[in-house]
């Protein structure tokens, strides 16, 4: 059987880039790969080294014409849902600040056919698979998280390569396209030349054309295991990782601090009758929603059913909340209030979040940030600001990490940084988008873990959204599923 490529112990030529270890690994024909790992292990780096970014000693053995590897192999990366080169001069809110978004922004239409495919059937047939005719219409800019994942996956499979490697592919889509997407891929793989490599921390779902799963420890220990008998459960969280996790210092924090003690309001936020249009379709028709203090909601609805749109108006990052009947922690919008007046209010994080955080600076001011609600870090902050920076890198287990760069981080240990971000001022309402993005079992395990413990306080409230229901802790008291409406 002809290897597709084949590393015999090797490594990196670079320093920084190096495993732990050289390694060995080949791919047959007629192979498809599940490569897993915690976050930090070296998941991205493997792919950058089968894919040809990163330079091996002794080279990577390819079956395909020398120099070519690049054009049969195509990699989509976690990374690539949280910015790239058409997101140039991309902030965070933009998205929802439709004016702002320049003129000469592309539709995703012309992104796709600008896109090279080996027949025009074969790329209907994506688009209709994949749903992208539902945006063409769309700036590139205003496309939710999960709608993005869905058009980088689809310009891949596009151009029909040789070995397609998929980082985090289910990431950001709802069970019915994370269905979808299986359904493709396991059509893909019955009827053309391709081989596929997914990466995931935490495999919830694994197709059944998987072949082999490649396992990565220790900063670069690499096995190979082929599946014979079906395949290992590997979704369920470890048990034993969970319980290791010490809630000791959490709990004295929370001891220390208290309540917060500072506002009389009963509701966090009043909606009402709120109607929301955008490019020809209706997100929100005479909607409502009030939250109580003390309230913990888990927020559910398919791929642009408006989620993050709502959220935007809550974490006050839409100008459209100026005309709408909204009051937020007792006063109504508009009323002469400053963003940064609700903000400091509200620990948050977001895909969007994520995807505007590409800043080289270090992990301490990421976290510190979280007190000026900024993207990046314009203000020093003070002693005892910096000190509850310190407390909550440490009660996230991050304090190994603080004088790291942030961009050199994996996609999960970023994505702790800014969950640890988002309760350092602990504020009073606490907004968790997709929270568990990248994230492995065990630090999945650890966050919701602090969750569920700091939600503990009748005065806090929580927004929780995810497409995975085990991924809600179970502090959660009100459920809120936004069905899309029907045209």
């Amino acid at each position: 059987m002809t290897d597709i490529f084949k590393i015999s112990s090797a490594n990196a030529l670079q320093e920084e880039f190096k495993m732990k270890y050289p390694f060995s690994l080949e791919m047959k024909e007629g192979e498809h790969w599940f490569v897993t790992g915690g976050n930090g292990e070296g998941k991205t780096l493997l792919v950058d080294m089968i894919s040809g970014k990163r330079v091996l000693s002794p080279s990577i053995e390819y079956n395909f014409p020398k120099g070519e590897a690049y054009k049969w192999i195509k990699v989509v990366s976690f990374c690539d849902a949280y910015g790239g080169k058409v997101e140039e001069g991309y902030y965070y809110q933009q998205r929802f600040n439709i004016i702002d978004i320049p003129k000469d922004t592309p539709k995703v239409q012309e992104v796709l056919d600008a896109t090279i495919s080996p027949s025009q059937e074969w790329k209907g047939k994506i688009v209709r698979t994949l749903h992208l005719e539902e945006l063409f219409l769309k700036d590139m800019i205003a496309l939710s998280s999960g709608e993005l994942r869905r058009l980088i996956l689809g310009k891949a499979l596009i151009t029909s390569p040789r070995l397609l490697l998929l980082e985090s592919p289910f990431i950001g889509l709802d069970s019915e396209m994370r269905r979808q997407m299986t359904m493709l891929l396991e059509e893909i793989v019955s009827s053309i030349p391709i081989q596929l490599i997914l990466v995931d921390s935490y495999p919830k779902e694994i197709p059944s054309f998987i072949t082999h799963l490649v396992r990565i420890e220790h900063k670069g220990q690499i096995s190979k295991m082929a599946i014979k008998e079906g395949l290992p459960s590997l979704s369920q969280p470890n048990m034993q990782e969970t319980s290791l996790y010490d809630l000791s210092f959490l709990k004295q924090y929370i001891l220390q601090k208290g309540g917060t003690q500072s506002l009389p309001q009963k509701n966090i936020v009043d909606m009402e009758d709120i109607n929301i249009a955008f490019e020809g379709r209706t997100l929100f028709s005479h909607f409502s929603w009030h939250i109580e203090r003390g309230e913990k909601w888990g927020l559910v609805g398919k791929n642009g059913s408006g989620k993050s749109t709502l959220i935007s108006l809550i974490y006050a990052d839409n100008p459209r909340a100026y005309s709408f009947n909204l009051a937020l922690f007792g006063r109504k919008r508009g009323t002469g209030e400053s963003i940064w007046e609700i903000k400091k209010r509200i620990g948050f994080v977001s895909p969007e979040l994520h995807r505007g955080f590409s800043l080289p600076i270090k992990v301490m001011d990421v976290v510190s940030s979280g007190f000026f609600d900024t993207v990046g870090l314009y203000r020093k902050p003070t002693s005892e600001q910096e000190q509850e920076a310190e407390i909550w890198l440490e009660i996230f287990s991050l304090s190994a990490l603080k004088g790291r760069r942030f961009n050199t981080l994996s996609s999960g240990e970023q994505r702790m940084v800014l969950l640890c971000r988002a309760f350092v001022k602990n504020p009073e309402l606490l907004i968790l988008d997709e929270p568990f993005h990248g994230l492995d079992r065990k630090n999945s395990s650890i966050a919701q873990s602090i969750i569920n413990y700091w939600s503990l306080q009748e005065d806090k409230t929580l927004i929780m959204v995810s497409h995975y229901e085990e991924d809600f802790p179970t502090c959660i008291t009100h459920r809120l599923n936004l069905n899309p409406i029907e045209r």
